[in-house]
Parts: structure tokens; C-alpha cells; sequence
């Protein structure tokens, strides 16, 4: 659940350091996804380019009015002031659930001022227990989504996931252009590859399907999955991200998964907002291009407490 400190970094602009509003300061989402707000982007927008003041992305947008507002950040606005409305009492189950689905807004932000809570992000990316890799979803340019994935520490390639977090950390890296494939309710497929990420690891060149367990026990909805790797000279080209969906296990749907049987087990969904899970999950092949898929790593560790 999150703090006090993490509940008042959510609803603070990280550019001007003044709480989020519904009017002069509403919190809004860039082509990066990072977010800024309104009063702030007034000044930031010139000619019609806005630069990231965060990542330093430069986007064209002639009206700033037009940008998506940050949906996590206003519902954690309106969650402050009921808590501070209220008379202390134990926080309700749907407002648990609220908080931890927001904690996304936190992470998609990746502001340079440091969080004011427990954790802190280190210099460079180490595989441990707050490890995360967040996927973002964009379509035409806006936001749709993002998944938090943790990294399975068990991982039979440890050194991929190393070199993977290298690559990406704390920076946003595109992977991918396509949905590649999707069966509503069942799975979505991500394929994902980089000319400039292309590491050498050997125990890579073939994940061999005889290594996997059962179906049941294997395949669930909160899993995130790679498979269909492709190499080349014991470098790694490419890989498909799996992610098993509710209905994944039905014995309906053996044909069209039992070319996932061979994947193996990259990490867990920690937490994700996706505004766009059922267009994803059950649109057409025609109109499953359009999308841009990047991935960035974080690694934080836990203060010492005197």
C-alpha cells in the first residue's frame, strides 16, 4: 500500500513541485508518457514542440488542451482528499485495490526528483527482488497502457535478463511496432527486437519445450512469458513476450496456445493499467499495427533505517 510520502509525490507536478487541480493544473500525459501539468506545459510548449523536461523527448502538438489527462494522478487527487476528510480508520478493501493499481503512475513518471519514500533507484540496473521492467503502450503516438513486469529471479538466463536491463534502464526503448498475435481473453502476443540490442548469450539458441512443466501449473494469467526466440551466432535477435490472459488454461484453446508450451517463465505482472485490454485482445490483425511497444528497467533498494 502506498505511503503518505508516495500519495503526495502522485499528486505533485515533478516540473513545478505544485499539487495537481482540475483546472489550471491538471495532470497530463506526453508522447514519452511522462507527466506534466497543464500550467507547466503552457510554458514548455513552443512553436508548437514540446520537450520532455524529464527524458528530453521532443513531440509536436499544436494545442496542449488536446494532451490526455494522467488518470492515475487524479484519482489519487480525489483519494487525498477523502483521506483527509475523513476520520482515521482502516483503509477499505476497493480503496487497497485503488492504490495498488495507481502505483503504475509512480513508475510511468520516472521523475528526477527523488520519491520521498523507503526505496531509492540506484545508478545502474541490479537483478533483485525490486527490480521491475515496465512495457508501455502506445497507439498513434498516445498512451494506452502499461504493464509492471518483476523478473523472475530464477530465470535459467539470468545474464539476458542483465543485459536486457542494462540496455534499458531508466530510459525507454522501442521493441516493437505490432501486436502480433491476440485471442480475446486468451493471450497477446508482443514480439519484440532492437538492431541495437542484440547481446550474446548462449544458453539462449533454443529453449527446449522438454524443460517446461504442465499446462496447470505453468501457464497463468499473471505470468509474462518468452518464447519463439530467434538467434543468430549465439546473439539473441529477438523474442516474443507472452502474456497468458484468463481463459488461458481452457481446453477450448489448446490449438492456438501450444505453440507458447515451450516458452518459460520471464517474470509476473506486478501491477498495470491498461485503458485498451480488450481492443488489444480481440481487434482484428488489420488493425493491430499502429502500436509502439517500449520497455524500461529500474532497479531501487531499501534505505537503512536508523
Amino acid at each position: 500500500m502506498a505511503t503518505s510520502n508516495e500519495v503526495e509525490d502522485l499528486v505533485t507536478c515533478g516540473v513545478c513541485l505544485c499539487e495537481y487541480d482540475e483546472v489550471n493544473r491538471k495532470p497530463k500525459f506526453l508522447q514519452c508518457s511522462h507527466t506534466v501539468c497543464f500550467s507547466c506545459l503552457k510554458k514548455i510548449c513552443q512553436k508548437d514542440l514540446i520537450k520532455c523536461p524529464f527524458c528530453r523527448e521532443t513531440s509536436v502538438n499544436s494545442n496542449v488542451v488536446s494532451l490526455p489527462n494522467n488518470p492515475y494522478a487524479l484519482h489519487m487527487l480525489k483519494f487525498k482528499e477523502n483521506k483527509n476528510n475523513e476520520l482515521p480508520k482502516p483503509i477499505e478493501v476497493g480503496s487497497q485495490q485503488l492504490v495498488s493499481d495507481l502505483w503504475i503512475s509512480r513508475e510511468t513518471r520516472n521523475r528526477t526528483v527523488p520519491l520521498k519514500s523507503d526505496q531509492q533507484s540506484i545508478g545502474n540496473f541490479v537483478l533483485n527482488n525490486s527490480s521491475v521492467f515496465i512495457l508501455r503502450i502506445f497507439k498513434s503516438g498516445n498512451p494506452k497502457g502499461a504493464i509492471v513486469i518483476r523478473p523472475e529471479l530464477m530465470f535459467e538466463h539470468r545474464d539476458f535478463i542483465q543485459k536486457l536491463g542494462d540496455y534499458c534502464y531508466r530510459t525507454q526503448k522501442v521493441f516493437c511496432h505490432t501486436i502480433d498475435k491476440a485471442v480475446a481473453g486468451v493471450y497477446v502476443a508482443f514480439p519484440m527486437c532492437s538492431t541495437k540490442f542484440q547481446p550474446s548469450v548462449p544458453s539462449m539458441t533454443r529453449l527446449d519445450p522438454a524443460k517446461t512443466l504442465q499446462q496447470e501449473t505453468l501457464l497463468l494469467a499473471n505470468q509474462v512469458r518468452i518464447a519463439l526466440v530467434k538467434t543468430s551466432s549465439d546473439k539473441v535477435t529477438g523474442w516474443t513476450f507472452i502474456l497468458p490472459l484468463e481463459d488461458f488454461q481452457q481446453p477450448k484453446f489448446a490449438v492456438p496456445v501450444k505453440q507458447f508450451m515451450g516458452s518459460q517463465l520471464f517474470g509476473r505482472v506486478d501491477s498495470h493499467h491498461m485503458m485498451e485490454t480488450q481492443l488489444i485482445n480481440s481487434t482484428k490483425k488489420t488493425d493491430r499495427t499502429g502500436y509502439m511497444i517500449t520497455l524500461e528497467s529500474q532497479s531501487y533498494f531499501k534505505k537503512r533505517l536508523i
